[in-house]
């Protein structure tokens, strides 16, 4: 509870300066962060736009996470960017299921006088551990990214990246030996309390340039986007280029093949070269400062190089917007694979098209990462915050654009209506994935609760129109551990199933709804849902009738659950099942009991 309260007062310190939040002034380019930090500690810190200093953890090779900082919003997707440098998994195209796209790709390439480095410190994860895929575990215990020599063999590496992330904002420092130092800031436009910019698909990509020398240097920098598939297993989707050029330079790739996808990829300055991707082609890397690779019917992908000059002692900052627009996902987690039922991300209803995304970005880029930085400076400067603590609420934002998933209120969930959809979190995308497993929401639906309040209702009115008739909530929208086979699509939002855990599942439904209302004071929602929650609370206090008022502390009879792991409860711990009283689901329905009581 401790911990709940001062999160909860940190909330509430951020929602007020959310609406009276001025705008921090823009810094000159230069470090993004001090060189020379400890590796793998925690640390307080100058950082790039922060009036105070951060606490956070750089690092810098081994140990370094198990997965990159995920970029992207709410509902949006995401792409990671590993700690070596290179593109790791990928939900942008609704690859949604392990095994996601997996791009295990390279991005960013620097030429400084002939002498060209790609920006990684390897390509064949030689930092990582093995990882063997086969495991008898379920779910599987180990989600590191499976990365491989990608055959990009013939370049030179940077000698080392210092990593530093802060959803949504990642932060690069690259050491090379050109004499041109490099540093990278990727964002996305996540704002708390901002639900139609949260669910913007798309980010930018600010890269650093500095010449610390007393001789002018001339280069290239190339960013590079491997496109709809990964350059490993690339088929050849057919699709359409359409080049930009104005406030956005680059180019729109668009493929009817996977239900309408597309990309922007520009740079917010002029004279941008073009060219197909770079992928794992070691000779095309190393021609950047001349030529780029033509584009082909065979590549989705795209690359843009900048040429510059750096005076002595000189700064400069070159900006790209990537913005994707994939409206519509399978229930499978699979852009191509079956079952055929089809949901539309709730972003498409707030921007139609990744080029307008990518304009929008272009347009307010500096007032969105301002106001990025303000809501974390709230978190980071609140004195009763430990900096570690901070730190971590800040990244534990980033399961958002993990899990997340909003359908539009049309198709399947028409009675759901336009305005709300259906929102729900997956429990885990990579090891278990189905949609609002209500004890994990139980846990961990609080942050939407305070910064995207409509999305937690929308949850809730599926908690409600999918109640059962004897009362008991659903466990699950859909997923994988449904209990029949239509019903196991790992992505959909349509397929309600009892479930498991029934001993606590009306209680995680009843202190749910308590959350919202407590927060929002919307005594409507109270009265909307009171017939729903009393059903399910009168559900759960009936479980083991013939104990009387004891069954509030006891199992269910034998067989109401009716699935292989037998009566059991959150933690999934015995097996065939609990049996008799058990202390902590008996002290949660006590609780149940007093939240009925005060509504």
């Amino acid at each position: 509870m401790a911990r709940q309260n001062l999160f909860s007062t940190c909330v509430v310190t951020l929602a007020h300066f959310l609406l009276a939040m001025p705008l921090c002034q823009a810094a000159e380019p230069s470090r993004y962060f001090p060189a020379g930090l400890l590796h793998a500690e925690w640390q307080e810190f100058e950082a790039m736009g922060f009036d105070q200093p951060v606490t956070g953890v750089v690092y810098r090779g081994n140990p370094r996470p198990t997965c990159g900082m995920p970029l992207g919003g709410l509902d949006t997707g995401c792409i990671d960017i590993e700690a070596n440098g290179m593109l790791g998994y990928s939900t942008l195209f609704n690859h949604l299921i392990n095994p996601r796209l997996l791009y295990n790709a390279p991005f960013l390439g620097l030429s400084v006088n002939g002498e060209t480095r790609v920006l990684a410190t390897d390509d064949r994860g030689k930092l990582d551990r093995p990882v063997n895929r086969e495991t008898g575990l379920f779910p599987p215990l180990d989600y590191t990214p499976a990365f491989f020599d990608s055959g990009l063999d013939g370049v030179q590496f940077a000698k080392s990246i210092d990593y530093f992330g802060h959803y949504p904002i990642l932060d690069l420092e690259y050491e090379t030996d050109l004499p041109v130092t490099v540093g990278v800031r990727a964002w996305s436009p996540l704002l708390p309390g901002d639900t139609k910019t949260s669910l913007m698909p798309g980010l930018v990509i600010e890269v650093a340039l500095r010449n610390p020398t007393q001789t002018t240097h001339k280069g290239t920098l190339a960013l590079t986007f491997p496109g709809f598939e990964s350059p490993h297993d690339a088929k050849g989707l057919e699709h359409e280029r359409k080049e930009l050029a104005g406030n956005l330079n680059g180019v729109a790739v668009n493929s009817a093949a996977m239900n309408g996808v597309s990309y922007v990829l520009a740079s917010l300055n002029q004279d941008v070269r073009q060219g197909g991707s770079l992928g794992c082609d070691g000779s095309t890397w190393n021609a950047i400062a001349n030529r780029l690779p033509s584009t082909s019917d065979k590549d989705t992908g795209a690359t843009l190089a900048i040429d510059f000059q750096l005076l002595p002692d000189e700064e400069q900052v070159k900006r790209f917007v990537l913005a994707w627009y994939a409206p519509v996902w399978n229930a499978s987690g699979s852009p191509t694979a079956g079952p055929s039922r089809t949901f539309t991300h709730m972003y498409a209803k707030h921007y139609p098209s990744a080029l307008a995304v990518a304009n929008e970005l272009a347009a307010n880029h500096e007032s969105l990462i301002q106001r990025v930085i303000a809501w974390q400076e709230t978190i980071y400067n609140d004195a009763y915050i430990p900096g570690w603590l901070a730190d971590c609420l800040i990244n534990n934002l980033h399961l958002i654009t993990e899990t997340s998933i909003w359908g539009q209120g049309n198709g399947p969930l028409s009675m759901f209506g336009e305005e709300l959809g259906l929102f729900g979190l997956n429990e885990c995308p990579r090891g278990c994935p189905q949609i609002e497993c209500i004890p994990c929401s139980f846990y961990g639906n609080m942050p939407i609760v305070y910064f995207y309040p409509e999305a937690a209702l929308s949850t809730l009115r599926g908690y409600k129109q999918y109640q059962f008739p004897d009362g008991r909530p659903p466990w699950i929208f859909g997923g994988i551990t449904a209990g029949q086979d239509e019903n196991r699509a790992p992505y959909d939002l349509a397929a309600p199933d009892k479930g498991y855990q029934t001993v606590l599942n009306a209680a995680c439904y009843v202190i749910m709804a308590d959350r919202y209302w407590q927060t929002t004071g919307d005594d409507s929602m109270l009265r909307d849902f009171y017939p729903s929650l009393k059903k399910a609370n009168d559900f759960s206090m009936n479980l083991r009738p013939k104990y009387g008022l004891s069954q509030v502390m006891s199992m269910p009879e034998p067989g109401t659950d009716e699935y292989a792991l037998g009566d059991t409860e959150w933690f999934e711990a015995p097996e065939p099942g609990w049996k008799g009283y058990v202390t902590h689901a008996g002290g949660v329905r006590m609780a149940q009991i007093q939240v009925m009581k005060r509504m």
